[in-house]
């Protein structure tokens, strides 16, 4: 389930945040330390005394303090703690000085309060994370506002004694100019929230579709390593039935041997029945025939020490021919074994006459 991106980690937005913070730092840095080394090459240009210097350039000197910090701490510290020390510096040196010496340069004050008031409030939107630091953008939007009308309400009763004497009564005869003022501060103020608003959607939208790029990277990964892991299951598969096909090929060479030196028995014993057998039997066969047909005693006599003989030597052929058998411990040669002898065993028995003599 892909979650949402309001759910995101905000390591990339506080980066974000302490880059900038980082590169408005570094701005502010070299502006006022600009302003400050024109302050004193004017007063050395125009033989002023370079020590001491006014109230205005102690504030400069206490901006450029805290910018300076900021821009050390703006890659450790809390984003923002750095953000509120920046914002304080800028507040002090700009909104709040002039509120503490109402006196010096009441016109000026009262003009560059104008102006900065409106610079000032946009910073809470640059270096806070919309939507997360809601509350401390809002808390310093008050803050600057508050500041802003609690110095003008000391400086404006010390313009009367400036040169800028005819400014409050200029402004209370034309109140568009306030008015004007009012509406460019808001109106800038809504631009700002609008286009942090954007940005913010945009961000969060481009997270949203990084963490799921790195979720369906995630998953490609996944599904290589199940691949990477079947394969190497097919590979284990493969090397078994390898080794059985090669333990039954192994089989059937054994059996093939086997075989061979079946048949070469079976040649020998058929060798051994045509060449050896054959002929003592036929002419068993044929004194057995001769017997019948002579009646002389004498013949009968001569035939029987004959067939006596050739059973004498038939008995020697089975004989080879067992012994050759028994020595082959293979079923099929048991079985002709057992056959052979059961055909010997079962043969009619001679008559009385012709039976060898003991």
């Amino acid at each position: 389930m892909i979650k949402k991106a309001t759910i995101l980690p905000l390591s990339s937005e506080i980066a974000y945040i302490r880059f900038t913070l980082w590169r408005l730092s570094r701005l502010g840095l070299w502006v006022t330390v600009s302003v400050l080394l024109v302050d004193f090459l004017t007063d050395f240009l125009f033989s002023k005394p370079l020590w001491p210097q006014g109230l205005g350039t102690y504030r400069l000197m206490v901006v450029i303090v805290f910018v300076f910090i900021t821009f050390l701490a703006s890659k450790h510290l809390p984003h923002r703690l750095v953000s509120s020390l920046l914002l304080l510096g800028i507040l002090l040196g700009f909104l709040l000085y002039p509120g503490i010496y109402p006196a010096e340069n009441p016109g000026e004050h009262i003009l560059l309060m104008l102006f900065l008031s409106v610079l000032i409030s946009v910073l809470p939107y640059l270096i806070f994370i919309y939507g997360k630091d809601n509350a401390w953008i809002i808390g310093w939007e008050v803050i600057i506002v508050n500041a802003f009308m609690w110095s003008s309400t000391r400086v404006i009763p010390a313009v009367p004694q400036s040169p800028y004497a005819g400014l409050p009564q200029s402004l209370l005869e034309r109140p568009m100019v306030m008015v004007g003022y009012i509406g460019v501060f808001i109106f800038i103020q809504m631009i700002v929230i609008q286009f942090k608003r954007t940005h913010h959607q945009q961000r969060m939208e481009l997270q949203q579709q990084q963490w799921e790029l790195h979720k369906s990277l995630d998953l490609t990964q996944e599904q290589n390593q199940e691949l990477q892991a079947q394969k190497e299951q097919l590979h284990v598969i493969d090397q078994h039935l390898q080794k059985a096909q090669e333990d039954l090929e192994e089989k059937v060479q054994e059996r093939s041997h086997a075989l061979e030196d079946q048949n070469r028995v079976l040649l020998q014993y058929n060798y051994m029945y045509v060449h050896l057998m054959r002929a003592p039997i036929a002419r068993i066969k044929g004194l057995l025939q001769l017997a019948k047909l002579e009646q002389d005693p004498e013949k009968q006599a001569e035939v029987r020490q004959v067939l006596e003989k050739e059973f004498q030597q038939l008995n020697q052929v089975v004989s080879s021919v067992s012994n050759l058998l028994n020595e082959q411990n293979d079923p099929l040669h048991q079985t002709v074994i057992a056959r052979i002898q059961a055909e010997y065993q079962s043969s009619d028995p001679l008559p009385e006459w012709m039976q060898p003599r003991t």
